[in-house]
């Protein structure tokens, strides 16, 4: 994100940035930053992911083995691969749980921080829960976008850290960043959850103890609660408003 200069070397009130996605990459100019409202969506049963609340609680959970992590593909890394990646081998995989959205109908565009949460529970005192937005196009490609994970022990800060009571639900947050992303017709708006994405995030061997200390690492029978506190906050950004600019 930048303010551009004016040709006297004033600053201008126009906000520029970088668009992604659908059609081509360009720099785009808004007048504001960040958008001020977000659109939640709520992961629900059937791995279906809606504008409206879940008529009822459900849950799906899956087996986390820290000997057999999901692989790092792509993504937000310094020293690893990184950008965009197909993540079909993940879509593959059982513990990793997958919720879409209905195709567009017209490009939509997430200008903004996307924020998650999730209402979750594990087998475990200690586990990961790694959450990713995926842009599905129509021939079925899973393209990531942003992602985040979090070390449960440390869900409310790093100051001190919480143990799980096993099997009992608690809710996490999320900020997976920012971004300037469009989706385009055809496309699904889509998110994995899961509890490993290694190398870029440690595989956590679920047992608590300190992590300087080796430890026979344990599986995880983690579970995902669909709730209203189960969702994805996206800030969509009306596309009439993104105009582009030269810097």
């Amino acid at each position: 994100v930048s303010r551009i200069l004016n040709a006297n070397g004033s600053v201008s009130k126009r906000i520029a940035f970088f668009l992604m996605g659908f059609e081509r990459n360009r720099w785009v100019c808004q007048a504001f930053w960040p958008p001020k409202k977000s659109v939640h969506y709520y992961l629900t049963v059937g791995g279906n992911l809606l504008p409206s609340l879940p008529q009822r609680r459900s849950y799906q959970s899956f087996l986390y083995d820290p000997d057999n992590p999901a692989p790092t593909l792509g993504g937000n890394n310094l020293f690893l691969a990184c950008g965009p990646r197909d993540h079909g081998l993940w879509a593959e995989r059982s513990d990793v749980l997958f919720y879409a959205g209905e195709g567009l109908t017209s490009p939509q565009a997430v200008v903004g921080e996307v924020r998650m949460s999730l209402e979750v529970a594990s087998s475990q005192a200690d586990t990961d829960f790694i959450v990713m937005l995926l842009d599905v196009s129509p021939t079925g490609t899973l393209t990531n976008i942003l992602d985040d994970g979090v070390r449960m022990r440390w869900r409310n800060g790093q100051v001190k850290s919480e143990p799980l009571t096993p099997h009992k639900p608690v809710t996490v947050s999320f900020s997976l960043g920012h971004t300037a992303y469009l989706f385009g017709p055809g496309h699904k708006i889509a998110v994995f959850v899961t509890s490993s994405n290694y190398p870029r995030f440690s595989a956590n061997p679920n047992t608590g103890d300190p992590l300087l200390y080796p430890s026979t690492p344990r599986v995880a029978n983690n579970t995902v609660y669909h709730s209203r506190f189960t969702k994805i906050s996206l800030p969509f950004v009306d596309t009439k408003y993104l105009r582009d600019c030269r810097l």
